[in-house]
């Protein structure tokens, strides 16, 4: 049986990994050879034909909202959201990469995959796009704790801090 504690633990333990490999892709890109500048050069290619205006500013967004997605999502803050912002971009480089339909090789070439580590993630994005961040994320220092007053004299009613009473 899944416990809290257990479903927790998976949920930080799949949040981790997820969110760091966001942030060093994200700092690889500023980082590389040219800088932004030269990865948006090298990244042209990709681009759809009929969207390089549209393929341009994402690709200059791009390496910004990696980073900012990975630590939002590494912290526990706001994952649904930034767990499918990361689902989404996961499947722009599916489709930048214009992968065969036979994307599982059973006999792969000599140093190939047998998958696309982007398939792998883009799973992982949505497991996390849909479960959320689990109790053990920084939400919880946001999160307006509800404080519960308990009448001890006869005749009062026992009220929750909004005022409704507990029943």
């Amino acid at each position: 049986m899944l416990t809290t504690t257990k479903l927790n633990l998976a949920l930080f333990l799949a949040r981790v990994p997820l969110g760091a490999y966001f942030v060093i892709a994200g700092f690889n890109k500023l980082a590389g050879p040219g800088g932004l500048t030269g990865f948006v050069e090298a990244a042209k290619g990709t681009v759809p034909s009929g969207m390089e205006q549209f393929g341009n500013a994402y690709l200059h967004a791009l390496p910004f909202v990696e980073i900012a997605a990975g630590l939002f999502v590494i912290l526990g803050l706001v994952v649904r959201l930034n767990a499918f912002l990361m689902a989404l971009m996961l499947a722009s480089f599916i489709y930048a990469m214009k992968l065969p339909m036979n994307v599982a090789r059973i006999h792969p070439v000599e140093g190939a995959k047998p998958f696309d580590p982007n398939i792998v993630l883009l799973g992982l994005a949505l497991c996390l796009t849909l479960l959320g961040a689990g109790e053990w994320g920084s939400h919880r220092a946001f999160r307006r704790r509800r404080r519960v007053i308990v009448a001890t004299e006869p005749g009062t009613v026992a009220t929750t801090s909004r005022g409704t009473p507990i029943v």
